[in-house]
């Protein structure tokens, strides 16, 4: 859930000169405040609870989009898994809780029934080999149900490199996974508006250089 910006905290940066100087950086985004991204995010009542299984090295990454799921799904949370800690089992032991991943045995989103919906979701948040590492390590995901969306769009993703056609970011796959659990909710392809403009806004960077 959105609210009032945070404080920014003062960051050291080096400047051409190689003289130490200090960027103002957004608690909440982890960006810079001249692209805090906080005030643009609407406050999205998700009625399916997202939980965002983030690999350590994502944490603070200044293109990641866990964190664009974080401010505007107000059923929502992130956890960081660290390297040399697995997570326990017992936060997710909630009835109806299913994983967003492409197992070869997971089920098609599309093809289920309503009476088949989760409740709750997991989603993991990294590149493919982190992924992968993740679900490894967290043998307890291996007993969850799987599940699988077959993209509707071409990803937006251009900053980062995709390692297949059909892949999506966290945010593009999270949206429209809300979009076909629960087509009533309010608000979602917004989600979407805020990961492009972020991704505009980081190719002008680049071409500025």
């Amino acid at each position: 859930m959105t609210s009032d910006p945070l404080p920014t905290n003062e960051l050291p940066t080096e400047s051409a000169s190689n003289e130490s100087v200090f960027r103002k950086e957004c608690y909440r985004c982890f960006r810079a405040a001249s692209v805090c991204i906080c005030d643009q995010v609407p406050s999205i009542a998700n009625r399916t609870g997202v939980v965002v299984l983030q690999h350590h090295r994502e944490l603070l990454h200044p293109i990641g989009t866990a964190r664009i799921a974080r401010l505007g799904l107000q059923h929502s949370s992130v956890l960081v898994a660290h390297r040399h800690r697995k997570l326990a089992v017992d936060p997710f032991q909630k009835p109806g809780t299913a994983l967003l991943y492409p197992h070869p045995q997971a089920r098609n989103l599309d093809e289920l029934t309503c009476e088949d919906y989760p409740e709750h979701l997991i989603v993991l948040d990294g590149t493919w080999a982190q992924a992968s590492s993740m679900y490894r390590a967290n043998e307890w995901l291996k007993g969850l149900p799987h599940l699988v969306i077959r993209p509707q769009i071409e990803s937006n993703y251009r900053i980062r490199r995709q390692p297949k056609e059909g892949c999506l970011s966290t945010i593009e796959a999270l949206v429209q996974t809300l979009q076909t659990l629960e087509p009533e909710t309010q608000g979602l392809p917004q989600l979407l508006e805020v990961f492009d403009q972020m991704v505009d806004r980081q190719l002008d960077f680049f071409d500025a250089e």
